[in-house]
């Protein structure tokens, strides 16, 4: 699944990565688990000048692809019995993980494996259990659905639940263990996300501060609610806690309601990608709102070192490395927001493109009925029409007028690059029809920085082809 642009030509796509919000306050009970939070997320995959991906499995491990693996029984498990297409369940957190152990030593065993694996175009790719942060987001729809849609509980459903999870209830799972794929699939053809088997993740649980992670580390976390659940708790924000020893279980603790979910990833940092990783780092810090402070890392750096006072030269320096991320949190804050301006400014151009088709066709109805003889009344009726679309027409293109003039007072090539991410998002969510708009506002932006264009009203000309009838 897509998850972030990669752009070879930016300085900073080494360290490029998507920021997203996980969680959920629709609750009040579990805020202290489940609070929204922003955290962020990047593919090892880069297919050049586009997307960044991680592959995540189509559907929870199955009790036959387990006993394989493990060495359970025969070598080649019986496949046409029900109980080889269930997920298995019953494991604890080590387990999940010898699981991944064991198949990545196979796969290195075996060349045809590998080759499989390598096909992937990822180095040293390995299997493992997903982070917290991946499950979500591949819950929630991954790059397939926006941001406001990515906000709700649920991934967008066009049919009850029931046809996609298998929860407790008399009309779904009744509390027993599923077969796997049965249901239908989230937006990025995942099946069983919610329910059937909880999924364990990497890292160990740690409880919601407010908008942050709270600094204590606990137990395990499984994720998205399982054939036990009730059908409230099987969503994309739901999380459970449970300890990787017990005293109830005299060991690794295990419950009949856990399975898994693998991903395949693979180290973050590569000896070839060192100087890339110095220079993206450097240029982070570089890239913030320096008007506010000219130079001011420059300056704090040479006080630094013309201070005699070890103890003072460190908090200096502690001083500029603050400043340093403050740039780098206000950049990513504006970029944000300058790419919520660019989605409003091409849905705006899309906007008056209908309205000015309306009302050309209302102006030719207008006249055929002038032609026709239609009486007074109704062509005082069209009038008012027509007044009515010329009046929501000029509210729209003045504010995308201000929109484009607002744009224009930022770095064009920024505003390119941000589009380029936007574009993939839209793409990544199906939507084709958004691109042209896109493009055209941006290049209106760019006649506008350049001055080849300075009359708004040669901006709306250019949007429509031309000039609205207005008599």
């Amino acid at each position: 699944m897509t998850n972030e642009v990669y752009d070879p030509d930016n300085p900073q796509s080494a360290l490029s990565d998507r920021e997203i919000t996980i969680g959920n306050n629709n609750s009040q009970n579990r805020r202290y688990m489940e609070n929204t939070r922003a955290e962020h997320i990047a593919g090892p995959i880069a297919t050049g000048p586009g997307e960044r991906f991680y592959y995540m499995g189509k559907y929870e491990i199955t009790t036959a692809q387990y006993q394989a693996v493990m060495g359970k029984g025969a070598d080649c498990p019986d496949l046409t019995v029900l109980e080889a297409e269930l997920p298995q369940n019953n494991l604890s957190w080590y387990e999940a993980i010898e699981f991944t152990r064991r198949l990545n030593q196979w796969i290195y065993s075996e060349e045809n494996s590998l080759a499989a694996l390598s096909a992937l175009e990822i180095a040293n790719a390995y299997v493992r259990l997903p982070t917290e942060v991946e499950w979500e987001f591949a819950a929630r729809g991954g790059g397939r659905v926006g941001s406001a849609e990515h906000a709700n509980l649920t991934f967008p459903m066009d049919a009850p639940l029931a046809q996609y999870a298998w929860y407790n209830d008399s009309q779904s799972a009744a509390g027993r263990l599923q077969p796997i794929g049965a249901l239908r699939p989230n937006p990025v053809e995942i099946h069983d996300i919610y329910g059937n088997v909880g999924e364990l993740t990497l890292e160990p649980f740690r409880m919601t501060r407010g908008p942050r992670l709270h600094g204590q580390v606990g137990g395990y976390v499984v994720r998205g609610g399982s054939f036990l659940s009730s059908s409230s708790n099987v969503n994309s924000a739901h999380r459970d806690e449970l300890p990787y020893f017990s005293q109830e279980a005299s060991g690794e603790h295990r419950t009949r309601a856990n399975g898994m979910r693998v991903v395949v990833g693979t180290s973050a940092i590569n000896q070839t990608d060192i100087g890339a990783l110095e220079a993206a780092a450097l240029s982070l810090g570089s890239q913030g709102p320096q008007s506010l402070a000219p130079n001011a890392q420059d300056r704090l750096a040479a006080v630094a070192r013309q201070t005699e006072s070890a103890e003072l030269r460190q908090e200096i320096e502690r001083l500029s490395t603050e400043l340093d991320n403050e740039f780098v949190r206000r950049d990513e804050l504006e970029a944000k927001h300058l790419k919520a301006i660019l989605e409003a400014a091409s849905l705006l151009h899309r906007e008056l493109t209908v309205s000015a088709f309306s009302i050309k066709n209302l102006f030719e109805s207008y006249r055929l009925g002038v032609d026709l003889g239609d009486t007074e009344e109704q062509l005082q009726s069209d009038r008012d029409w027509i007044e009515r679309e010329l009046a929501h027409f000029d509210l729209y293109a003045r504010i995308y007028t201000n929109t484009v003039q607002k744009l224009a007072s930022n770095d064009i090539s920024r505003i390119g690059r941000l589009a380029e991410e936007l574009a993939a998002e839209w793409r990544a969510q199906g939507d084709t029809d958004g691109h042209g708009t896109l493009s055209s506002t941006v290049e209106q932006v760019r006649a506008y920085t350049d001055g080849q264009v300075t009359d708004t009203r040669e901006i709306i000309r250019n949007v429509i082809g031309g000039d609205l009838p207005r008599n």
